[in-house]
């Protein structure tokens, strides 16, 4: 039962298995068969069988849309001429018209099948059909004659079954071997790239025990630090009493260490009227209040104290290093004091936690310095003056921009 055509489809998709064979038989040549099936992927490049090329082609013209295509515009542009010549035999006589069509199959039975299956007239296509079963029974009945078959196979020059067979195994050698030629390709890259892998991973590895030495560095750092400021510290505080002592002035120990039995972590001057600029008319402006100071440069700290000891204030210092006992100490100074002073521009976030939480818990304020010098410290005490301490129990603190 011969296959129908369906409207919407290309021409080869409508043909069935002997209007394919016959069409790809008569239009092209071993050679072109063979090259044709290479290039759309159906043989191997290593194939050299005519019969095999013809045979994947026939299942290609089934299963592939791109090789129906490309056969399709083929065609057409090859038997373009022999569907002119077949538009002038509708014209024509019946005795005339068939001597047309016998002499246009005769010299390309090809292109007269194409344009008789792929015309739109039924008549036409059904003497298309007709012509490829016509030209199927001839090539059979030609070759099954004995000088048909004695021909065939002196052109031809097939090989024997015991040929196709270590034809069939030579092939599968070479398969194997390309095969194994490729993963021992794949096998040495990917041993290059784990080779590059684990020189990268050394490299990793050496700068994470890097970065870790460090870490220990860096984590050992701050004890120290916080140790050599302490003994600074100390060292300053006992350089200031001998020099008390070296003038006759009473040494008067650390509030601190008086409290706690510790070592003092500030600059403590009790005598301040020999610093106070009004200590002869008996009026100081921040008479005898004591004065914490948290934070700023650390080498501006004896000019913060030099400020507050002029305008007859008790000065304390820290410079906001948490570290250690760093937050007890400033803690405890914040208690201690009446006036608490927070330079932002260069301290810390836990110092300014703990004065916090301190004042807070003291019901005390404290007020915000933005400027680390001494001149803006001067300028802010000096407009306070000793109404710089809000009442007992202000958890807010100010804010002064100079």
């Amino acid at each position: 039962m011969d296959k129908p055509f369906i409207a919407g489809k290309t021409h080869m998709e409508n043909f069935d298995c002997i209007m394919i064979c016959v069409m790809l038989g008569l239009s092209m040549d071993r050679n072109e068969m063979l090259k044709l099936a290479r290039r759309f992927g159906l043989v191997s490049k290593y194939e050299h069988d005519p019969y095999i090329s013809y045979y994947a082609l026939h299942k290609g013209c089934h299963s592939s849309p791109e090789l129906q295509k490309h056969l399709q515009d083929l065609f057409g542009r090859r038997y373009a001429l022999i569907k002119k010549e077949l538009a002038g035999v509708a014209d024509a006589g019946g005795g005339r018209a068939d001597k047309m069509v016998r002499e246009l199959f005769r010299s390309s039975p090809g292109g007269v099948i194409w344009n008789l299956l792929t015309d739109g007239n039924d008549i036409f296509k059904g003497l298309g059909v007709y012509n490829v079963h016509r030209v199927l029974l001839l090539g059979m009945e030609a070759y099954l004659s004995d000088s048909g078959i004695e021909a065939s196979f002196k052109a031809d020059a097939s090989p024997g079954l015991g040929e196709l067979v270590d034809k069939a195994q030579n092939n599968q050698v070479d398969k194997t071997a390309e095969e194994l030629v490729r993963l021992k390709s794949m096998i040495d890259e990917c041993g290059r790239e784990i080779s590059a892998l684990n020189t990268v991973s050394s490299e990793k590895d050496a700068k994470i025990r890097a970065l870790e030495e460090k870490i220990v560095v860096l984590e050992a750092r701050p004890e120290s630090e916080g140790k050599l400021k302490r003994q600074i510290r100390k060292l300053e505080y006992e350089l200031s009493q001998r020099g008390r002592m070296s003038t006759g002035e009473p040494v008067v120990p650390c509030p601190r260490s008086m409290n706690e039995n510790k070592e003092c972590d500030s600059i403590v001057v009790e005598d301040e009227s020999r610093f106070c600029e009004n200590a002869g008319s008996g009026v100081c402006r921040l008479d005898k209040m004591k004065v914490a100071v948290v934070g700023g440069i650390e080498r501006l700290i004896p000019r913060y104290q030099e400020v507050v000891e002029k305008m007859g204030g008790r000065f304390f210092g820290h410079d906001g290093d948490c570290s250690g006992q760093g937050a007890k100490q400033l803690a405890n100074m914040v208690c201690q004091a009446e006036i608490v002073v927070y330079i932002t521009s260069i301290n810390s976030h836990n110092a300014l936690n703990v004065v916090r939480a301190t004042c807070r818990r003291s019901g005390r304020s404290f007020w915000v310095l933005r400027s680390a010098s001494p001149d803006a410290l001067e300028r802010f005490l000096s407009e306070k003056g000793s109404s710089v301490q809000p009442p007992c129990g202000n958890h807010q603190f100010g804010k002064i921009s100079s």
